[in-house]
């Protein structure tokens, strides 16, 4: 997936990134540390495989890591697949 992203840093400074590679819990956790050190995003887009292009809303990240949303996530499909 190539991700494209743009932020102000705390210096005041823009910043225009990309990268290819990620998937999307790896993107959604860069994107928030960037938040968390005081970092404001402009701009998020991912493009898929298929050259789909999909802005990310950039008011869902907070700053904190998806890691444990995710764990979550996987534990409530764990429990449905089995019943």
């Amino acid at each position: 997936m190539f991700l494209s992203f743009s932020y102000v840093n705390s210096e005041g400074l823009v910043n225009t990134r990309s990268s290819i590679g990620l998937d999307l819990e790896a993107i959604f956790n860069l994107l928030n540390f960037l938040v968390a050190q005081g970092d404001t995003l402009l701009s998020a887009f991912v493009i898929d495989t298929k050259g789909v292009r999909t802005d990310l809303p950039l008011d869902v990240f907070d700053g904190k890591s998806i890691d444990e949303h995710m764990k979550n996530l996987q534990k409530e499909f764990r429990l449905l697949v089995r019943l």
